[in-house]
């Protein structure tokens, strides 16, 4: 595996599953992509065979979801947790053969290096979606197909529209223990909440509008790139959900977890505000998808295409009780309070982990991160994250890539990966990382999950750590 040419290049992981018990903190939504259950989830707590999967993908609607994107056109990876079922490409790389019994689907044994997620990903040289099945328990094949489609959207998104990436990066600036800025969240999100539910438009008009006047309160409050990350989190991930639900034909509001979301869940919050400010503009911007898939000039934000479509309603708002802003003030301090003890049992549980130590250490230069897992992220100090299920992280000097298994990061001050990683510690190996120094001076570094190398670098070991300080 070749060093890092670029550096500053990030890729993440989209997760395709969106679990309540990662994203808020009072009980919620525990179907796939976050969409509310409405009897579809099967009640087997197995992920639904793949053929029936492939089955449910060819009877979705495959037109008129959004403007110019055509779901069957955008090939697709499935694992299934035995094999990788590739359908859809054109020229099915070395490894795949034909399944039988169909016309475009080809297998490879096993998982397909190139799969590590539900994400966008890249396959003979054709970018793909890749979705995990073996994942999507308790789903029903149709529920799981419609997993296919969000994942195939955004593929839609990265070839249409490049510049609705996010910088990933921005979300660890995010102020998670100010009180303030939560209280402000949390009330927004109850507005918008209500607003979903309102049994009237003129309830449902007056929350929206509640909604958005607290919400532009607190971007403004935010740092501006915070505030950009959050908002393209919104459109990226939250029309992703949106599509899913037309695909599924699901008719339920989503579930906005009206009681709140944990303070550091803001990517998580942002699914399912995005998917809800989508339907909001299904109600009163009509035409918008098209304005938003043709924009010429920058991409506005979701909220804002909504202020514009409320300009010419009548300016009415909606208020809370006294008695509700002091209960939603108490239970964010409540939960920033549980924010800071979690951080602490996490780190503590991190480094108390049995077994070997490997620690990546710079000495002049910062490692740079390639690849993490954004939905499996956890900070647990001011420039300290533990990646809980991978992390790729590299630069002229060479790269670590930590698989499956926790890794934890440590930046510069308060920034934990924008400034560059300049600590790298893996705990809980089984067995001694293999260390092999190559002829040329450079170090690679093996163990189970764990790959590493460096050009230049110093190797030594105590009392079951490894210690690596590249130059």
């Amino acid at each position: 595996m070749p060093f890092f040419r670029s550096m500053r290049r990030v890729t993440v992981v989209t997760a395709g599953l969106l679990l309540a018990t990662s994203c808020t903190d009072a009980p919620g939504d525990t179907s796939a992509a976050g969409v509310d259950p409405s009897g579809s989830a099967s009640a087997s707590a197995s992920p639904p065979r793949t053929e029936a999967v492939l089955g449910a993908m060819s009877r979705l609607p495959t037109e008129g979801l959004w403007p110019g994107f055509s779901p069957a056109s955008i090939p697709v990876a499935l694992f299934d947790g035995e094999r990788t079922l590739l359908v859809g490409h054109a020229a099915p790389p070395e490894g795949f053969t034909p399944l039988e019994g169909t016309d475009d689907v080809h297998a490879y044994p096993g998982r397909h290096p190139a799969v590590r997620g539900n994400m966008p990903t890249e396959i003979g040289g054709v970018r793909v979606a890749a979705v995990l099945l073996n994942e999507l328990v308790g789903l029903t094949p149709e529920r799981a197909a419609a997993v296919v489609t969000h994942e195939r959207f955004h593929v839609h998104q990265l070839e249409r529209h490049p510049d609705w990436t996010v910088n990933e990066l921005a979300r660890f600036q995010y102020p998670s223990t100010d009180v303030q800025q939560l209280f402000d969240r949390r009330l927004e999100t109850l507005a918008l909440h209500r607003a979903l539910g309102a049994q009237t438009p003129d309830r449902s008009e007056c929350w929206l509008r509640t909604a958005l006047i607290l919400r532009r309160k607190r971007m403004g409050e935010l740092p501006p790139a915070v505030a950009a990350f959050e908002r393209g989190t919104e459109r990226q991930e939250g029309l992703a959900r949106y599509l899913e639900r037309r695909a599924a034909g699901i008719q339920t509001v989503p579930d906005l977890a009206p009681s709140g979301y944990a303070p550091e869940d803001v990517r998580g919050r942002a699914y399912v505000t995005g998917e809800a400010l989508a339907l909001m503009l299904d109600r009163y911007a009509r035409g918008w998808k098209d304005a938003l898939e043709n924009s010429a000039n920058e991409v506005p934000p979701l909220d804002s295409l909504l202020w514009s479509a409320l300009l010419e309603r009548p300016e009415t708002s909606c208020g809370f009780s006294a008695a509700e802003r002091a209960d939603v003030l108490e239970r964010a301090a409540d939960a920033v309070d549980v924010t800071l003890v979690r951080r602490e049992s996490a780190l503590r549980s991190f480094e108390s982990r049995p077994g070997w130590r490997l620690r990546v250490m710079t000495e002049s230069r910062p490692l740079w991160p390639q690849s993490f897992d954004p939905m499996r992220v956890m900070r647990v100090g001011s420039a300290r994250l533990v990646h809980e299920r991978m992390l790729r992280a590299g630069s002229d000097a060479g790269y670590i890539d930590v698989y499956d298994r926790p890794a934890l990061t440590m930046g510069y001050l308060e920034d934990p990966l924008g400034s560059g990683i300049r600590e790298v510690l893996v705990t809980g190996l089984a067995e001694r990382p293999v260390v092999t120094i190559q002829q040329d001076g450079g170090v690679r570094i093996a163990a189970p999950g764990v790959e590493a190398a460096f050009a230049v670098a110093r190797v030594t070991e105590h009392a079951q750590e490894l210690v690596v300080r590249v130059r």
